[in-house]
Formats: structure tokens, sequence, C-alpha cells
């Protein structure tokens, strides 16, 4: 299926333009399985870096208090 089938054909489903599918940003999906010897970079977040980030003013942070 070309690109410009699946907009035509969500077209004719929706009842929306062609124009109008196309700039939502319908695409293909690729069918490639990743290979599992490739590197990839964990998913993960370091929330320390994250909450250093964030601004947030003086008057809302309350630390938490530890015993």
């Amino acid at each position: 299926m070309k690109q410009s089938d699946l907009i035509r054909e969500i077209a004719r489903r929706t009842g929306e333009s062609a124009c109008t599918i196309s700039n939502r940003g319908f695409n293909l999906l690729s069918m490639e399985i990743p290979d599992d010897k490739e590197d990839r970079e964990p998913l993960l977040v370091d929330w320390d870096v994250a909450q250093a980030t964030r601004h947030i003013p003086p008057m809302l942070y309350h630390p938490v208090a530890t015993l």
C-alpha cells in the first residue's frame, strides 16, 4: 500500500478530505523487526536530572522532613 492509498482510504472512511487526513500525519508503519543484537539505549528516566530541570517557585516548595 502506498502512502497516497492510505490517505485516500482513511478519507473515504472518515468523510474527511484527503488534504485534512494528510495534514494530520497518518503514516504507514514499518514492519521491520529490530535486531536484538543491536545496542540500544535503555528506556529510563533519571529523576534527579528531571527534577533539577524543573522550576518550582520557592513559595510552593515544601521539602519533606526526614527522620
